[in-house]
Protein backbone atom coordinates (compact mmCIF):
# COMPACT_ATOMS: atom_id res chain seq x y z
CA UNK A 1 0.00 0.00 0.00
CA UNK A 2 1.96 3.11 -0.95
CA UNK A 3 1.89 6.51 1.38
CA UNK A 4 -0.50 9.11 0.38
CA UNK A 5 2.41 11.60 1.48
CA UNK A 6 5.49 10.08 0.86
CA UNK A 7 4.74 7.47 -1.99
CA UNK A 8 6.80 4.71 0.53
CA UNK A 9 4.91 1.01 -0.42
CA UNK A 10 4.21 -0.42 2.56
CA UNK A 11 2.96 -3.31 3.92
CA UNK A 12 -0.88 -4.00 3.64
CA UNK A 13 -1.27 -4.64 7.15
CA UNK A 14 0.10 -1.10 8.13
CA UNK A 15 -1.59 1.32 9.22
CA UNK A 16 0.85 4.00 9.39
CA UNK A 17 3.59 4.60 7.10
CA UNK A 18 7.23 3.77 7.77
CA UNK A 19 9.17 6.28 6.46
CA UNK A 20 6.87 9.42 7.93
CA UNK A 21 4.45 7.72 9.89
CA UNK A 22 1.37 9.37 8.37
CA UNK A 23 -1.81 7.59 8.73
CA UNK A 24 -2.59 5.36 5.86
CA UNK A 25 -6.52 4.63 3.78
CA UNK A 26 -6.96 1.06 4.76
CA UNK A 27 -10.39 1.99 3.90
CA UNK A 28 -10.10 2.18 0.15
CA UNK A 29 -10.17 -1.25 -2.08
CA UNK A 30 -8.38 -2.58 -5.06
CA UNK A 31 -5.62 -0.79 -6.55
CA UNK A 32 -4.47 2.42 -5.07
CA UNK A 33 -4.49 5.22 -6.99
CA UNK A 34 -0.60 7.22 -7.89
CA UNK A 35 0.49 10.20 -5.90
CA UNK A 36 3.21 11.16 -7.94
CA UNK A 37 2.66 14.05 -9.86
CA UNK A 38 4.36 13.82 -13.42
CA UNK A 39 5.89 17.54 -14.47
CA UNK A 40 3.94 19.82 -12.14
CA UNK A 41 0.05 17.93 -13.01
CA UNK A 42 -1.29 14.96 -11.00
CA UNK A 43 -1.56 11.20 -13.30
CA UNK A 44 -4.76 10.90 -11.48
CA UNK A 45 -6.61 12.48 -8.31
CA UNK A 46 -5.17 11.24 -4.95
CA UNK A 47 -7.70 9.07 -2.94
CA UNK A 48 -9.27 11.12 -0.20
CA UNK A 49 -7.37 10.16 3.55
CA UNK A 50 -8.86 8.70 5.87
CA UNK A 51 -7.98 10.94 9.08
CA UNK A 52 -7.27 8.70 12.14
CA UNK A 53 -8.05 9.83 15.47
CA UNK A 54 -4.76 8.48 17.29
CA UNK A 55 -2.51 10.27 18.64
CA UNK A 56 0.75 11.50 17.60
CA UNK A 57 0.12 10.94 13.81
CA UNK A 58 1.97 13.33 11.75
CA UNK A 59 -0.74 15.32 9.42
CA UNK A 60 -0.64 14.12 5.68
CA UNK A 61 0.92 16.05 3.42
CA UNK A 62 0.30 17.32 -0.02
CA UNK A 63 2.14 15.24 -2.87
CA UNK A 64 4.97 16.90 -4.24
CA UNK A 65 5.99 16.89 -8.01
CA UNK A 66 8.20 13.97 -9.11
CA UNK A 67 9.36 15.00 -12.08
CA UNK A 68 10.73 18.73 -13.22
CA UNK A 69 8.44 20.79 -14.79
CA UNK A 70 9.58 21.68 -19.03
CA UNK A 71 9.79 25.56 -18.10
CA UNK A 72 11.87 24.98 -14.94
CA UNK A 73 14.47 23.04 -17.51
CA UNK A 74 14.30 25.42 -19.75
CA UNK A 75 15.11 28.55 -17.74
CA UNK A 76 17.63 25.90 -15.76
CA UNK A 77 19.47 25.67 -19.27
CA UNK A 78 19.17 29.19 -19.52
CA UNK A 79 20.49 30.20 -16.38
CA UNK A 80 23.56 27.57 -17.23
CA UNK A 81 23.98 29.11 -20.52
CA UNK A 82 24.56 32.79 -19.50
CA UNK A 83 27.03 31.43 -16.52
CA UNK A 84 28.86 29.47 -19.29
CA UNK A 85 28.77 32.19 -21.66
CA UNK A 86 30.38 34.83 -19.17
CA UNK A 87 32.97 32.80 -18.39
CA UNK A 88 33.83 31.90 -21.88
CA UNK A 89 33.50 35.67 -22.91
CA UNK A 90 36.27 36.73 -19.72
CA UNK A 91 38.38 33.54 -21.08
CA UNK A 92 38.41 34.59 -24.57
CA UNK A 93 39.34 38.31 -23.62
CA UNK A 94 42.36 36.79 -21.40
CA UNK A 95 43.39 34.77 -24.05
CA UNK A 96 43.30 37.67 -27.28
CA UNK A 97 44.93 40.48 -24.80
CA UNK A 98 47.64 38.47 -22.48
CA UNK A 99 48.50 34.91 -23.81
CA UNK A 100 49.38 35.58 -26.88
CA UNK A 101 52.74 36.85 -25.28
CA UNK A 102 52.82 33.30 -23.42
CA UNK A 103 53.59 30.86 -26.41
CA UNK A 104 52.03 28.24 -27.92
CA UNK A 105 51.28 26.26 -24.37
CA UNK A 106 49.44 28.75 -22.96
CA UNK A 107 47.18 29.10 -26.05
CA UNK A 108 46.56 24.87 -25.57
CA UNK A 109 46.17 25.87 -22.16
CA UNK A 110 43.41 28.47 -22.65
CA UNK A 111 41.61 25.84 -25.06
CA UNK A 112 41.37 23.09 -22.50
CA UNK A 113 39.80 25.74 -20.04
CA UNK A 114 37.63 26.40 -22.46
CA UNK A 115 36.60 22.85 -23.00
CA UNK A 116 36.26 21.88 -19.48
CA UNK A 117 33.69 25.43 -19.09
CA UNK A 118 31.59 23.93 -21.42
CA UNK A 119 31.46 20.67 -19.71
CA UNK A 120 30.88 22.38 -16.14
CA UNK A 121 27.35 21.84 -16.02
CA UNK A 122 27.75 18.19 -16.80
CA UNK A 123 31.02 17.69 -14.35
CA UNK A 124 28.65 19.70 -11.81
CA UNK A 125 25.49 17.62 -12.58
CA UNK A 126 27.45 14.04 -11.79
CA UNK A 127 29.60 15.05 -8.86
CA UNK A 128 27.67 18.39 -7.02
CA UNK A 129 24.23 17.85 -7.29
CA UNK A 130 23.61 19.44 -10.19
CA UNK A 131 24.83 22.52 -12.38
CA UNK A 132 23.62 26.67 -11.14
CA UNK A 133 20.70 26.90 -12.85
CA UNK A 134 19.15 23.39 -11.66
CA UNK A 135 19.93 24.45 -7.65
CA UNK A 136 18.02 27.37 -8.22
CA UNK A 137 15.16 26.33 -10.07
CA UNK A 138 15.34 23.17 -7.81
CA UNK A 139 15.39 20.37 -9.60
CA UNK A 140 18.15 17.72 -10.28
CA UNK A 141 19.04 14.76 -12.98
CA UNK A 142 19.01 11.46 -11.56
CA UNK A 143 19.83 7.93 -13.51
CA UNK A 144 17.24 5.10 -13.36
CA UNK A 145 18.22 4.25 -9.55
CA UNK A 146 17.45 7.64 -8.81
CA UNK A 147 21.28 8.37 -8.05
CA UNK A 148 23.19 11.05 -9.95
CA UNK A 149 24.60 9.83 -12.90
CA UNK A 150 28.16 9.24 -14.35
CA UNK A 151 30.47 11.11 -15.68
CA UNK A 152 30.53 9.78 -19.17
CA UNK A 153 26.63 9.20 -19.10
CA UNK A 154 26.19 13.34 -17.87
CA UNK A 155 29.02 14.54 -20.42
CA UNK A 156 26.82 12.11 -23.18
CA UNK A 157 23.71 13.74 -21.99
CA UNK A 158 25.11 17.19 -22.05
CA UNK A 159 26.85 17.00 -25.79
CA UNK A 160 23.20 15.21 -27.20
CA UNK A 161 20.67 17.80 -25.25
CA UNK A 162 22.64 20.97 -27.06
CA UNK A 163 23.59 19.34 -30.08
CA UNK A 164 19.86 18.02 -31.03
CA UNK A 165 17.93 21.43 -29.81
CA UNK A 166 20.24 23.66 -31.61
CA UNK A 167 19.73 21.51 -34.54
CA UNK A 168 15.74 21.35 -34.15
CA UNK A 169 15.27 23.92 -31.53
CA UNK A 170 11.69 24.01 -31.30
CA UNK A 171 10.43 21.74 -33.75
CA UNK A 172 12.33 18.97 -31.71
CA UNK A 173 10.45 20.23 -28.68
CA UNK A 174 6.95 20.19 -29.78
CA UNK A 175 7.89 16.35 -31.24
CA UNK A 176 9.13 15.44 -28.05
CA UNK A 177 5.60 16.99 -26.16
CA UNK A 178 3.71 14.83 -28.44
CA UNK A 179 5.53 11.30 -28.18
CA UNK A 180 6.82 11.44 -24.99
CA UNK A 181 5.07 13.91 -22.58
CA UNK A 182 7.33 15.70 -20.68
CA UNK A 183 10.66 13.80 -20.77
CA UNK A 184 13.55 14.61 -23.28
CA UNK A 185 15.17 12.89 -26.13
CA UNK A 186 18.71 13.51 -24.52
CA UNK A 187 16.94 11.57 -21.15
CA UNK A 188 15.18 9.03 -22.87
CA UNK A 189 18.86 7.89 -24.67
CA UNK A 190 21.08 8.42 -21.44
CA UNK A 191 18.23 6.97 -19.24
CA UNK A 192 17.76 10.06 -17.07
CA UNK A 193 15.49 12.27 -15.50
CA UNK A 194 15.31 15.64 -14.04
CA UNK A 195 13.19 15.54 -10.55
CA UNK A 196 12.64 18.10 -8.13
CA UNK A 197 15.27 18.20 -5.49
CA UNK A 198 12.04 18.18 -2.50
CA UNK A 199 11.25 14.76 -3.94
CA UNK A 200 12.63 12.29 -1.14
CA UNK A 201 14.76 9.71 -2.80
CA UNK A 202 12.92 6.93 -2.18
CA UNK A 203 9.72 8.46 -3.87
CA UNK A 204 11.73 9.54 -7.20
CA UNK A 205 13.15 5.71 -7.18
CA UNK A 206 9.33 4.52 -6.83
CA UNK A 207 8.09 7.19 -9.30
CA UNK A 208 10.99 5.78 -11.65
CA UNK A 209 9.97 2.16 -11.31
CA UNK A 210 6.47 3.09 -11.54
CA UNK A 211 7.45 4.71 -15.16
CA UNK A 212 8.08 1.26 -17.10
CA UNK A 213 6.51 2.46 -20.14
CA UNK A 214 8.90 5.42 -20.74
CA UNK A 215 11.93 3.46 -19.40
CA UNK A 216 11.11 0.53 -21.73
CA UNK A 217 11.04 3.00 -24.91
CA UNK A 218 14.29 4.79 -24.06
CA UNK A 219 15.88 1.59 -24.01
CA UNK A 220 14.27 0.72 -27.15
CA UNK A 221 15.46 4.20 -28.75
CA UNK A 222 18.86 3.71 -27.43
CA UNK A 223 19.08 0.71 -29.36
CA UNK A 224 17.67 1.91 -32.34
CA UNK A 225 20.73 4.63 -31.95
CA UNK A 226 23.27 2.23 -31.34
CA UNK A 227 22.37 0.26 -34.11
CA UNK A 228 22.72 3.20 -36.52
CA UNK A 229 25.74 4.01 -34.69
CA UNK A 230 27.52 1.30 -35.54
CA UNK A 231 26.26 0.53 -39.28
CA UNK A 232 27.38 4.27 -39.93
CA UNK A 233 30.88 3.20 -37.97
CA UNK A 234 30.80 -0.36 -40.00
CA UNK A 235 30.54 1.71 -43.40
CA UNK A 236 33.21 4.60 -42.86
CA UNK A 237 35.45 1.21 -41.23
CA UNK A 238 35.23 -0.53 -44.24
CA UNK A 239 35.64 2.53 -46.92
CA UNK A 240 38.67 3.46 -44.56
CA UNK A 241 40.15 -0.52 -44.42
CA UNK A 242 39.04 -0.48 -48.32
CA UNK A 243 41.13 2.27 -48.66
CA UNK A 244 44.04 1.01 -46.98
CA UNK A 245 44.26 -2.32 -48.30
CA UNK A 246 44.34 -1.36 -51.63
CA UNK A 247 45.48 2.18 -51.90
CA UNK A 248 45.79 4.10 -55.70
CA UNK A 249 49.12 3.76 -57.10
CA UNK A 250 51.76 6.42 -56.93
CA UNK A 251 50.70 9.12 -59.84
CA UNK A 252 53.98 11.12 -60.30
CA UNK A 253 52.15 13.44 -63.05
CA UNK A 254 49.38 14.07 -60.90
CA UNK A 255 51.14 14.99 -58.00
CA UNK A 256 52.83 17.39 -59.92
CA UNK A 257 49.73 18.60 -61.21
CA UNK A 258 48.89 19.18 -57.62
CA UNK A 259 51.74 21.07 -57.23
CA UNK A 260 51.17 23.05 -59.53
CA UNK A 261 47.44 24.73 -58.91
CA UNK A 262 48.80 25.41 -55.44
CA UNK A 263 51.60 27.79 -57.45
CA UNK A 264 48.71 29.06 -59.88
CA UNK A 265 46.62 30.45 -57.18
CA UNK A 266 48.74 33.54 -56.68
CA UNK A 267 47.49 34.45 -60.53
CA UNK A 268 44.05 33.10 -59.43
CA UNK A 269 43.80 35.43 -56.43
CA UNK A 270 45.33 38.80 -58.00
CA UNK A 271 42.57 38.32 -61.32
CA UNK A 272 39.74 37.41 -58.33
CA UNK A 273 41.10 41.06 -57.15
CA UNK A 274 40.71 42.86 -59.61
CA UNK A 275 37.03 41.66 -60.59
CA UNK A 276 36.32 42.06 -57.50
CA UNK A 277 37.46 46.32 -57.74
CA UNK A 278 36.20 46.67 -61.21
CA UNK A 279 34.17 44.34 -62.89
CA UNK A 280 36.33 42.97 -65.36
CA UNK A 281 38.93 40.90 -66.00
CA UNK A 282 42.44 41.57 -66.76
CA UNK A 283 43.66 41.13 -70.57
CA UNK A 284 47.82 40.15 -69.66
CA UNK A 285 49.74 39.42 -66.71
CA UNK A 286 51.32 42.82 -66.65
CA UNK A 287 47.44 44.12 -65.90
CA UNK A 288 47.86 42.14 -62.18
CA UNK A 289 51.17 44.04 -61.45
CA UNK A 290 53.09 40.53 -62.22
CA UNK A 291 56.19 40.62 -64.74
CA UNK A 292 56.66 36.71 -65.39
CA UNK A 293 54.71 33.45 -64.99
CA UNK A 294 54.39 32.07 -61.63
CA UNK A 295 57.15 29.61 -60.65
CA UNK A 296 56.55 26.64 -62.50
CA UNK A 297 55.32 27.74 -66.13
CA UNK A 298 56.63 29.56 -68.72
CA UNK A 299 53.95 31.55 -70.50
CA UNK A 300 50.47 32.77 -68.94
CA UNK A 301 48.10 33.74 -71.51
CA UNK A 302 44.65 35.55 -70.03
CA UNK A 303 40.80 35.91 -71.63
CA UNK A 304 39.56 39.05 -71.06
CA UNK A 305 36.21 38.22 -71.59
CA UNK A 306 35.74 34.68 -69.75
CA UNK A 307 38.34 35.16 -67.36
CA UNK A 308 39.99 32.09 -67.94
CA UNK A 309 43.60 31.42 -67.55
CA UNK A 310 46.25 29.03 -69.77
CA UNK A 311 48.99 28.32 -68.04
CA UNK A 312 52.07 26.31 -70.15
CA UNK A 313 53.95 23.91 -67.27
CA UNK A 314 57.68 23.63 -67.48
CA UNK A 315 57.55 20.28 -65.77
CA UNK A 316 59.76 17.60 -67.41
CA UNK A 317 57.24 14.93 -66.18
CA UNK A 318 53.93 16.71 -67.76
CA UNK A 319 55.70 17.37 -71.09
CA UNK A 320 54.97 20.69 -71.44
CA UNK A 321 51.01 20.36 -71.19
CA UNK A 322 48.70 23.14 -70.33
CA UNK A 323 46.69 23.82 -67.24
CA UNK A 324 43.42 25.77 -67.94
CA UNK A 325 41.40 27.56 -65.29
CA UNK A 326 38.21 29.59 -65.64
CA UNK A 327 36.19 31.24 -63.25
CA UNK A 328 32.66 29.74 -62.19
CA UNK A 329 30.22 32.80 -61.45
CA UNK A 330 27.46 33.16 -59.18
CA UNK A 331 25.30 36.26 -58.42
CA UNK A 332 24.37 37.96 -55.11
CA UNK A 333 22.03 40.40 -54.45
CA UNK A 334 23.29 42.99 -57.07
CA UNK A 335 26.51 42.23 -57.56
CA UNK A 336 28.21 39.21 -59.49
CA UNK A 337 30.82 37.60 -57.50
CA UNK A 338 33.75 34.40 -58.44
CA UNK A 339 32.24 31.80 -56.62
CA UNK A 340 35.57 29.13 -57.29
CA UNK A 341 38.43 28.19 -59.95
CA UNK A 342 38.05 25.56 -62.04
CA UNK A 343 40.55 23.49 -62.87
CA UNK A 344 41.81 20.96 -65.75
CA UNK A 345 44.33 19.96 -68.41
CA UNK A 346 43.33 19.75 -72.22
CA UNK A 347 46.57 17.45 -72.85
CA UNK A 348 46.44 15.32 -69.88
CA UNK A 349 44.37 12.13 -69.65
CA UNK A 350 41.80 12.21 -66.64
CA UNK A 351 43.52 9.47 -64.47
CA UNK A 352 47.00 11.92 -64.47
CA UNK A 353 44.63 14.54 -62.84
CA UNK A 354 44.10 15.13 -59.13
CA UNK A 355 40.65 14.87 -57.99
CA UNK A 356 40.89 19.26 -57.81
CA UNK A 357 41.85 19.55 -60.86
CA UNK A 358 39.80 17.13 -63.27
CA UNK A 359 37.54 19.80 -64.98
CA UNK A 360 36.94 19.84 -68.98
CA UNK A 361 38.73 22.84 -69.78
CA UNK A 362 38.58 22.75 -73.70
CA UNK A 363 36.24 25.27 -74.25
CA UNK A 364 37.92 27.58 -72.58
CA UNK A 365 42.00 26.70 -73.68
CA UNK A 366 42.35 27.24 -77.37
Amino acid sequence: MPCHACGWNNPASYTECFNCHAVLDTSSSGKPDSVFDTFGKSNQAAAPLAHSEKKGAAPVSEPIAVYAGVWARIMATLVDLALVGAVMLFAVWLGTNILPTQGTSAVLGLAMILLLIVLLPAILDSYAGGSPGKRLLGIRVVNSAGEAPGLFRSFFRHGLKYTSHFILPWILRIIERALFGGHSTHNLVTGCFVVSRKAAPEVVRSAILADTGMRRFGMALRVVIGAVFAFVVLIIGSVIFSVWIHPSPPNPRADAVRDLTRSAKTITRLMESRWRASGAFASDIKALGLNGPPEGFSSVSLNEESGAIILVTTDPKLSGARLGFYPELKTKRKYVEIKKWRCGSPDLPKEDLPYSCNEDVKAFVR
